[in-house]
């Protein structure tokens, strides 16, 4: 995600629609990034939730999407480009899992965590293939590129064109 991030600032910046305020779309771009570790810090250390188990799991759910709603926010052109990107990449691994699922195939796509409940090769693909791809996958694309991108855009902008 850095690398695309980056590319992706770039380009828009040279494009005339870099991040405007720059430290304070940095500033929002942390933020969407630590509300991940923090939250999860307090679940587990705070409030005494199971690490392993399927409450920090819908935690960590919740928390992606707010920290995907504050990414947005950071730089709103970019956060458009990298959800575009972050469903382009993602969508096709879903496949793939599902087929992986479907097929038996025994590799990182479709073997379940230890411990996790025995369950049909459908519910098994929602629960470790779509919520977490659509969820938490989709926050990292665009809370780690966000921030990557500003700092690109940020450089891009100061930058004159070439002639």
């Amino acid at each position: 995600m850095p690398v695309f991030g980056a590319w992706f600032g770039w380009q828009l910046a040279r494009a005339g629609a870099g991040p405007g305020k720059v430290g304070r779309a940095l500033g929002v771009a942390a933020l969407a990034i630590a509300i991940m570790p923090a939250g999860g810090v307090i679940a587990i250390k705070g409030l005494g939730v199971d690490p392993r188990g399927l409450t920090v799991f819908g935690i960590f759910v919740m928390l992606s999407i707010v920290g995907l709603v504050i990414g947005l926010r950071a730089w709103p052109a970019i956060g458009s480009v990298l959800f575009k990107y972050a469903l382009a990449a993602r969508i096709p691994v879903l496949l793939i899992m599902l087929a992986a699922m479907l097929g038996n195939w025994g590799t990182h796509y479709d073997v379940a965590a230890p411990g996790l409940p025995a369950m049909g090769p459908l519910t098994k693909w929602f629960a470790i293939g779509v919520v977490p791809q659509l969820t938490i996958w989709i926050w990292y694309t665009v809370a780690v590129g966000a921030l990557f991108g500003i700092a690109a855009g940020a450089i891009a902008a100061r930058r004159p064109a070439a002639a």
